[in-house]
């Protein structure tokens, strides 16, 4: 199997066999298949960006590989081996980098075509980088920004190649224990406390989003609809409205979210790891509706009815409200009536988490702390999080000039070494107010022919001593010599 990324479409390896994972006698131990964070032994320590220890021939003569339809420029350090996946957004493909390390990369072409895309791109990458070094989130081992021939840019996104996504698994024909089912739900919970930790809500979390080995490690990947919390009450009109009718992403969204909510929280996060953990133990999906009101009509069916309060408590929506109030009020029906075969600790527990209020829902820490999980416990890996930074960099009110600026300086950091290396302080923070500001007409911002706004923000200073009024000629400074 190959690493699922993105809204790709996995292929199977023809020399491959589906995890086995463990068995019970190898999990009675707590950590047997899943290793704490703390003795995590992660291969790409050596890539860390700025290590000297990063492949030095990353910037040499490229290599553009063509693979599908689609062309690979992204140098030597890498060859491509075959393509794994291809959708909307990108294709993915299956690679060996210079050291032996087997990996993924994700290319999403002509960055900035799509302003919502490219801001999502933005997110992913930076909350990518910031979570880097968990056990159970997708590692990014390099960032790779190149200009095309149409003057715009290409962004490779390289991470460490999986084995199978955990939708496949569930899928198969695969036997999964209730020691498998506790094991890949408290990775699922573990990666999920790193991340709202950092304040970071998912908001796209499904079986195909969970990436898994042959030992029966997981990890979440796909942060392209992630945002920092601090900016879920203030998303632009408009700005979300591909996730409203994000089809392949509706069986596992929460209550608030179906019915139209912004004002949401971590607790997003819950409800799909409570579908997730139902899928699991029933092998099928828990709400399978046909469009957002069909959703809510199977969760009142299964769940029960929620009350008049706990409707306004969800939404401010008053067509949503009057919906849900219409639908013939049902009784909750018994989850061992659900799932009969299920174990009943893990059933306690998926109720918990499927509350139709975020506020009786379970939290990552009490999930975590539940008896289904209780012996698997370990403490929160600590993460320094500059949330003023995150939530800057996650806003949907940057400009699009600004957006693919900050593009390009994420793949400068991949690009520094000790002598040049960005030191001037983020400019999403000094500059955001300049950007909401600034009124461009829509134009390819990256064209010679487009002209740069007046006094331009981003300010980078290399530790060589220059100074560059764009990421973009930054990124080139770092590409074209290392003793410049």
């Amino acid at each position: 199997m190959v690493q699922y990324i993105g809204t790709m479409t996995c292929s199977m390896r023809d020399d491959s066999t589906l995890p086995v994972g463990p068995g019970p006698a190898e999990c009675r131990e707590p950590h047997k298949a899943h290793r704490p964070a703390s003795d995590c032994d992660l291969k790409s320590k050596s890539n860390t960006p700025g290590n000297p220890a990063a492949p030095p021939d990353l910037t040499e003569k490229l290599q553009r590989t063509p693979c599908g339809s689609a062309l690979f420029d992204v140098g030597n350090g890498y060859t491509i081996r075959k393509l794994i996946g291809q959708g909307a957004f990108g294709c993915v493909v299956a690679a060996d980098r210079s050291n032996g390390d087997k990996v993924a990369i994700k290319k999403v072409g002509n960055t900035g075509s799509d302003k919502t895309a490219a801001k999502r791109l933005l997110r992913e990458l930076h909350f990518l980088r910031h979570l880097r070094g968990h056990p159970n989130v997708v590692t990014v081992e390099d960032v790779i920004v190149r200009r095309n021939k149409d003057a715009r840019l290409d962004v490779y996104i390289v991470t460490e190649l999986m084995e199978a996504d955990l939708e496949q698994i569930i899928k198969s024909s695969q036997a999964l224990s209730v020691e498998h089912v506790r094991c890949l739900i408290f990775q699922l919970l573990n990666g999920l406390r790193h991340m709202h930790s950092a304040g970071i809500v998912h908001r796209d979390l499904k079986p195909a989003n969970l990436v898994v080995d042959s030992q029966c490690r997981l990890k979440i990947c796909d942060l392209g609809l992630s945002r920092h919390i601090a900016d879920s009450l203030a998303v632009p009109e408009g700005e979300d409205a591909r996730f409203t009718d994000y089809v392949v992403t509706r069986w596992y969204r929460a209550p608030e979210l179906l019915m139209g909510s912004k004002r949401y929280s971590k607790k997003v996060d819950m409800w799909a790891a409570g579908c997730i953990l139902g899928e699991l133990m029933g092998r099928r999906p828990i709400f399978s509706g046909d469009d957002t009101s069909d959703m809510l009509v199977k969760i009142c069916g299964r769940m029960g009815s929620p009350s008049v309060d706990d409707v306004h408590t969800l939404t401010d929506q008053e067509a949503a409200r009057r919906f849900v109030l219409s639908i013939p009020p049902k009784s909750a029906r018994s989850l061992s009536e659900i799932l009969p075969e299920a174990d009943p600790v893990g059933l306690q527990l998926m109720g918990h988490l499927l509350q139709w209020t975020p506020e009786a829902r379970a939290s990552v820490e009490e999930a975590m702390q539940s008896s289904f999980l209780l012996d698997l416990y370990e403490p929160p890996r600590p993460l320094v999080t500059n949330h003023t930074e995150l939530s800057s960099l996650s806003s949907g009110n940057l400009h699009p000039w600004l957006v693919l600026d900050l593009i390009c300086l994420e793949g400068c950091v991949w690009r520094s070494t000790d002598r040049h290396v960005r030191v001037s302080p983020s400019p999403a923070i000094t500059s955001q107010q300049y950007a909401a500001k600034i009124m461009l007409k829509d134009k390819d911002f990256l064209s010679t022919s487009s002209p740069a706004p007046m006094n331009p923000p981003t300010s980078c200073e290399c530790a060589c001593g220059q100074s560059f009024s764009s990421g973009l000629q930054f990124l080139a400074h770092l590409e074209e010599d290392n003793d410049c």
